[in-house]
C-alpha cells in the first residue's frame, strides 16, 4: 500500500478560501493549478475546518460536490446524469448532485422542468449556505467542443446560471477546480464571466515546505535536498519516492520517477508531433524557450504551441502571469535531455 503523505502546510490556502466561503457568494472563484498540485485534497480540508464538528456543519451548509473523475463524460449524456442523483446512500454533507425522483428525472427529459429553475429553487429552499464545486472541470471538454450537439454549449449556459447564483442571486458559492486553464480561459470569454469570476492558483509546495515534509517523514538534510533538487514540491512525486526508499533507496528510486516521466513526455511528443516537421519544429522552439527561462510570446506566434503542450500535460500556464513553464522539475529535466539542450 503506498505511502500517503499527512496533510501539510497549506494555512494560507486554507485560511483564504474559509474567508472566501464564510463571505456572501458574489463571484465564481476558479481553483487552478498544475496537475498533481493538492486542490482537491486541499478543498476536503476546507469543507472540513468550515465548522468544528460534522453535525454543525451539516445543520450550516448545503454542499453539492461535482467530481467529474468518477463520472464517464460522454459527448451526449444528459446534463440530468450530471448533476442530478436519484436516491440516497451517500454522504450526508457532501452531495453528489441534487436529488430527484423518477418523475422529475422524466419531466425534465421531456422539457416540462428546466433544469437550472429546478436546481435554483432548492438553493433557495435549503436554508443553508450553499456550496457548489466543480472539480476536474476539463472532464467535461469534449461535450463544451462539441458545439451542434443538444450538451454542446452545456458549460456556456451552466457558467451563466452560475453568474445568476452568486453575482446576481448571491445563493450559493461556486468553485471551480482544473489544471486547464486555456480551457478556463475559453470559458471565461464566451460565458461573459469578466467581472463575475476570480482565479486562485494553488500550486506545488516551496521547495522549504518540500523538505521539511521530508525530513518530517525522517529523511536527513542531505537526502531531503536532492530529493527536492529532483522532485521539486510535488506531493505525487514525494510519495512515490518515499513509498520507494527502503526497497530501492532513495537515488534509484528518483531515477525510476524521471525514466516514467521522460517517457510520458517522449510519447506526448510523438503524438502531437506525428506527421508534422513543422509542428515539431515550432513546438520544440517553445519548448526551449520555457526550459532557458527567455519567456514566450502568449498574444501572438507561440500561444497554439504553449496550448497545445499544456493540454498534453507538458508544460503549464498560469492565465494571471501571462506565463508557461514546464508541468515540474522533472518534465523540465526531461525536456532538456529529449532536446539535447
Amino acid at each position: 500500500m503506498p505511502l500517503r503523505l499527512r496533510f501539510w502546510d497549506r494555512k494560507d490556502e486554507i485560511k483564504y478560501l474559509k474567508a472566501y466561503l464564510r463571505g456572501v457568494p458574489n463571484s465564481i472563484l476558479f481553483i487552478y493549478g498544475p496537475k498533481s498540485s493538492g486542490k482537491s485534497t486541499l478543498m476536503k480540508q476546507v469543507i472540513k475546518k468550515l465548522s468544528p464538528n460534522r453535525e454543525k456543519l451539516l445543520q450550516k451548509y448545503g454542499i453539492l460536490y461535482y467530481d467529474f473523475r468518477s463520472k464517464l463524460i460522454r459527448s451526449s449524456q444528459s446534463i440530468i446524469d450530471l448533476f442530478f442523483r436519484i436516491g440516497e446512500g451517500e454522504d450526508p454533507v457532501v452531495k453528489s448532485g441534487v436529488k430527484i425522483d423518477e418523475n422529475t428525472k422524466i419531466a425534465i427529459k421531456e422539457g416540462k422542468i428546466e433544469p437550472f429553475e429546478l436546481i435554483e429553487e432548492r438553493l433557495r429552499e435549503s436554508g443553508r449556505k450553499n456550496i457548489i464545486i466543480l472539480d476536474e472541470l476539463q472532464k467535461l471538454k469534449g461535450i463544451y467542443l462539441e458545439g451542434s450537439s443538444e450538451n454542446g454549449r452545456l458549460l456556456d449556459e451552466l457558467f451563466n446560471f452560475f453568474v445568476r447564483i452568486t453575482k446576481v442571486e448571491h445563493l450559493a458559492h461556486v468553485i471551480v477546480m482544473t489544471s486547464d486553464t486555456f480551457f478556463v480561459e475559453e470559458l471565461y470569454s464566451n460565458s461573459s464571466l469578466a467581472n463575475c469570476a476570480e482565479y486562485y492558483l494553488v500550486d506545488f509546495f516551496s521547495d522549504d515546505i518540500a523538505k521539511s515534509v521530508l525530513v518530517s517523514e525522517r529523511l536527513n538534510e542531505v537526502e531531503a535536498s536532492y530529493v527536492v533538487s529532483w522532485c521539486g514540491g510535488v506531493p505525487w512525486f514525494l510519495e512515490r519516492v518515499l513509498s520507494k526508499k527502503k526497497v530501492l533507496g532513495i537515488r534509484e528510486a528518483i531515477k525510476s520517477l524521471y525514466r516514467m516521466v521522460k517517457g510520458e513526455v517522449l510519447e506526448k511528443l510523438g503524438r502531437l508531433w506525428r506527421g508534422s516537421e513543422a509542428l515539431a519544429k515550432k513546438d520544440g522552439e517553445v519548448l526551449v524557450k520555457v526550459v532557458m527561462g527567455s519567456g514566450v510570446d502568449m498574444l501572438l506566434k507561440d500561444r497554439e504551441s504553449v496550448e497545445r503542450l499544456a493540454s498534453a500535460e507538458i508544460l503549464f500556464y498560469d492565465p494571471l502571469s501571462g506565463t508557461a513553464r514546464p508541468q515540474t522539475r522533472l518534465h523540465e529535466r526531461a525536456i532538456k535531455e529529449i532536446l539535447g539542450l
